[in-house]
Formats: structure tokens, C-alpha cells, sequence
């Protein structure tokens, strides 16, 4: 059923596999490094290459939000 309306939907199919299989273990490994830390989430950015990664990542994530919403507007425009 859920293939289906991906499929309806054009939601391509790798994406969501790979997150079904490696949420779990992210959330477990970030779980893990919150009870090690005792609940401190500077633990994710006080190492410059877990910052490099978060700073990559937000980037990301926001260049990709700002390119849809620039062709959504851009096709608007054209109608």
C-alpha cells in the first residue's frame, strides 16, 4: 500500500529504503552519545569534524529548501 502511493505520488523509493534501514541505527548511536554525555548536546559540536558535518548538513538542507522554493516561485510566475 505504501508503494503504492509513493509510487502515485512520485516519491522515489531509494531515499525512503535507505532512511527505513539506517534511521534506527542513527537514533540508537545519537541515544547512546546523549547518555554518555549525560543529556549535554555540545557533545555534537565540540569536535571539529562532528561540526563540519553539522555545518555541511545544515547547508545542505537549506540550499535544497531555497532551490525548491525558488522554482516554485519562478513557476508561479510563469502561470
Amino acid at each position: 500500500l505504501l508503494g503504492y502511493v509513493m509510487k502515485k505520488l512520485k516519491f522515489p523509493t531509494a531515499p525512503f529504503v535507505i532512511a527505513f534501514l539506517l534511521g534506527p541505527m542513527a537514533e540508537r548511536a545519537i541515544r547512546q552519545s546523549l547518555m554518555i554525555s549525560q543529556g549535554d548536546f555540545t557533545v555534537f559540536v565540540t569536535q571539529p569534524i562532528r561540526l563540519a558535518f553539522l555545518t555541511l548538513t545544515i547547508i545542505v538542507i537549506t540550499a535544497t529548501g531555497f532551490r525548491r522554493f525558488m522554482a516554485s516561485k519562478k513557476k508561479k510566475k510563469l502561470v
